[in-house]
């Protein structure tokens, strides 16, 4: 009888340890099957995100610099080179900033005229020889030296060109404004120069300085008030006013010495937000960064580096990949992870450790750099 009952208990316990294997086995191919999901889920996630931090636009600038006839002297030949040099620098630090609506041919030609302008049809940016020659001689009425002239002068043609490329943008980008579209291309032009460009602040204010010479020199001229630009000493005023608004305590010498009048530059401190948040809204969905891609991976790779350190940690648990690895790419900032992730003792620990330095990294990189204008700026 009792031989029967033994037998009977081991039957049972077999057929109990078999049904845990296939219930084991069931859970551990469910659970592979949810994980795969889940990693499936991440890492369409992480495209995504991906995708979002890449430029929307492979448009280029080109150059051409056609063949001059004649130079007045050889000083105005060299202010051109020297030109010639500094917008290209310019443009590469423009595309990493902004998506171009299409390829630009920037064309250095002779005109007959003084001038510069975009062309809607050819989209072409022309900057003139004339205007490269106009400008030299407008600072040597100020200035001595020939680098003093040459400084200047490339200042205010940078300042030129990117007004330029503004109507561009406007063209291509078809970008809503109020007020005259001239006065759009003066902010844009100052805007970009003062917010983080190399030698962006002086210049702008060799821009404006031109303003200034160009209005005392056609000061008992009649003014074309039917002109789509302001007239110079308006143009003057508005960009210096910009350009002290960003940085009032580096430019108060402006106001002391009776530059900028006190009364302007009470609102230009406003003027500067206002604006600066205007441009801000118009080109977000145009702007890019050179760092966003890459702290945009770091930031994930921080939050990847979380989820394999709980996983390595719980092997067993099922919820280690399936609910905790959707979680790193929940929060922008990771906390759901974080918050999963500081309970773990040791391996937890240390990987929060290192996660948080990775994450807080790349966070405060991709914030200072995110966008085209900074709304405050290092002073």
């Amino acid at each position: 009888m009792r031989k029967r009952i033994a037998t009977w208990i081991l039957i049972r316990a077999l057929l109990l340890t078999v049904v845990v294997w296939f219930l084991l086995t069931e859970i551990n191919t469910r659970g592979e099957i949810e994980s795969e999901k889940a990693l499936r889920t991440s890492e369409s996630a992480l495209k995504s995100e991906a995708s979002a931090a890449l430029p929307n636009s492979f448009a280029d600038m080109k150059f051409s610099f056609r063949k001059r006839n004649s130079f007045r002297s050889v000083a105005p030949k060299r202010t051109a080179l020297v030109i010639q040099q500094a917008v290209p620098i310019v443009v590469e630090e423009l595309k990493e900033r902004i998506a171009l609506p299409f390829d630009i041919q920037v064309v250095f030609a002779e005109c007959g005229d003084p001038d510069s302008y975009y062309d809607e049809d050819t989209h072409e940016i022309t900057i003139c020889y004339e205007l490269i020659d106009a400008y030299y001689y407008l600072f040597s009425r100020t200035l001595k030296t020939r680098t003093a002239r040459n400084d200047a002068a490339k200042g205010a043609i940078v300042s030129m060109f990117l007004h330029e490329v503004a109507h561009a943008l406007i063209d291509g980008w078809d970008l809503p404004f109020t007020g005259r579209e001239e006065d759009a291309a003066d902010q844009f032009s100052t805007l970009l120069l003062i917010n983080g460009m190399p030698d962006g602040d002086q210049m702008a204010l060799n821009g404006a300085r031109s303003f200034k010479l160009l209005a005392d020199l056609e000061e008992n001229q009649r003014k074309d008030y039917s002109d789509p630009h302001s007239v110079d000493e308006q143009r003057f005023y508005s960009t210096l006013c910009l350009v002290y608004g960003h940085r009032p305590e580096k430019y108060e010498y402006l106001v002391k010495n009776g530059t900028l009048p006190s009364e302007r530059a009470a609102q230009c401190e406003e003027d500067y937000a206002r604006l600066n948040k205007s441009w801000q809204t118009l080109l977000a969905p145009h702007v890019v960064s050179r760092h966003h891609a890459t702290n945009t991976r770091g930031a994930l790779l921080g939050r990847a580096a979380l989820a394999l350190a709980y996983a390595l940690k719980y092997p067993d648990e099922v919820s280690a990949m399936v609910l905790l690895a959707p979680a790193a790419y929940a929060d922008d900032d990771g906390s759901l992870l974080l918050r999963s992730t500081i309970k773990a003792p040791i391996v937890g620990d240390l990987s929060l450790l290192l996660g948080k330095s990775i994450l807080g990294r790349a966070h405060l990189e991709t914030s200072s750099g995110s966008s085209l204008f900074p709304a405050t700026p290092a002073r």
